[in-house]
């Protein structure tokens, strides 16, 4: 492994980083814990993490924690080397002893919204296990965020938000930012999924708990409010997906790269298809009381209720993903990166284990604390090493940009 010493980011904070290949690191010998191993995200990045483990000849040490082994039992049969452990992560008493001992732990167990505290991080700083998670929700993010101090001093990183959006998307807003002329003015996402993408009842979830949400975006260097599901535009996402209507939610990287960079203007958009699910998800956050829509359970019963229509418009549909990030400066130079996949919950899945590897494969070089992810990953040959992997399987995947 080469070292490159610490560099400054945006906000002046030193930054340890690392440049990895293939060839000189590896998780080999390190055991991971992935929580919510029997949902469709959590096999995903089991799989991958497989995968990737098989094509470079490295043993992968992976146990499965869940709450029903009779999940897994099938994924366990046709992977004999993955471990079952039952796991709880609201049994707080028995949490932070049934991590203790693995290398890193992986909290795929969403949805992460409308929860009260970061237990799954409370608990690896409690048993000094380091971590990282594919949040999707801005409170989450910032309740893990003020944990940083005692992730120091249990020696722990974390690195939240590692997903396909957040996450790989956070990753393209650092190379559209790196190829700007001069000082960044604002940066744009714009994400579309055709249905629920094929992730199932856990996407539903999320997407009506982020209906009772109001939305935060950055203008001018103000954080202002908005009304969920507002602010419709068409995006052209690119070829093989083309132009979509999307709208304002409230997503974390809004606020992780509006303070990371320093961004003055910030906003992110959701769409999907077919177009009726966007005109019921704005009903949706227009109608129904916050009350309902911000209750856990119901939401949960219901999303797992309606989940069996919903698959068959999502045979229908497919599982189409595309995002786009835009990037401007103050004088006129711009950058985009587009992403398109066939499958939401296969190229998360491979989002999520690309972060893994690297973590894992790097736990002796990474800086105590809680990290944004362009924050663990700043240096551009790293930002490169993991983008390379993170985009495994996209149809998409290019970059323009203009001088202004």
């Amino acid at each position: 492994m080469g070292f490159v010493p610490p560099i400054f980011g945006p906000r002046g904070r030193a930054i340890q980083t690392t440049v990895v290949s293939a060839q000189s690191a590896s998780p080999q010998g390190k055991k991971i814990l992935v929580l919510g191993g029997t949902g469709r995200v959590g096999q995903s990045i089991c799989r991958e993490l497989l995968r990737r483990g098989e094509q470079e000849q490295v043993d992968i040490s992976l146990t499965i924690g869940g709450r029903n082994e009779g999940r897994a039992r099938s994924f366990i049969n046709a992977h004999p080397s993955v471990k079952f452990s039952q796991f709880d992560i609201t049994d707080e008493d028995r949490l932070a002893d049934a991590i203790a001992g693995f290398d890193l732990v992986v909290h795929a167990a969403g949805p992460f919204q409308r929860k009260d505290r970061p237990e799954v991080l409370e608990a690896a700083i409690k048993a000094k296990v380091h971590y990282q998670d594919v949040c999707d929700d801005v409170s989450h993010m910032h309740m893990a965020k003020w944990l940083n101090e005692q992730a120091v001093q249990a020696g722990i990183s974390a690195t939240l938000c590692t997903g396909i959006y957040p996450g790989v998307s956070n990753l393209m807003a650092s190379k559209a930012v790196s190829q700007l002329k001069d000082k960044l003015e604002e940066i744009t996402f714009s994400y579309f999924t055709a249905g629920t993408g094929g992730a199932g009842p856990t996407i539903l979830s999320t997407t009506f708990l982020l209906c009772a949400e109001d939305v935060v975006t950055f203008e001018n260097g103000q954080a202002v409010t908005r009304k969920p599901a507002s602010g419709i535009r068409s995006v052209d996402f690119g070829e093989g997906i083309g132009d979509r209507e999307v709208f304002l939610f409230n997503l974390p990287e809004v606020h992780s790269t509006a303070e990371y960079f320093q961004a003055p203007n910030v906003s992110a958009r959701f769409g999907t298809a077919p177009r009726i699910w966007n005109a019921l998800t704005r009903a949706m956050a227009a109608f129904i009381p916050r009350s309902l829509l911000t209750n856990r359970e119901l939401v949960a019963s219901f999303s797992n209720t309606i989940d069996p229509v919903v698959r068959k418009v999502d045979e229908i549909v497919g599982g189409l993903t595309g995002m786009r990030v835009d990037a401007r400066s103050a004088g006129g130079s711009t950058a985009t990166l587009f992403y398109g996949h066939h499958d939401l919950s296969e190229c998360v899945g491979v989002a999520g284990a690309a972060f893994t590897w690297h973590l894992c494969s790097n736990l002796h070089a990474l800086k105590p604390g809680v990290f944004y992810p362009e924050e663990i990953i700043s240096n551009d040959d790293l930002l490169d090493s993991v983008l390379s992997h993170a985009v495994r399987g996209s149809f998409l995947w290019k970059s323009t940009s203009n001088s202004g």
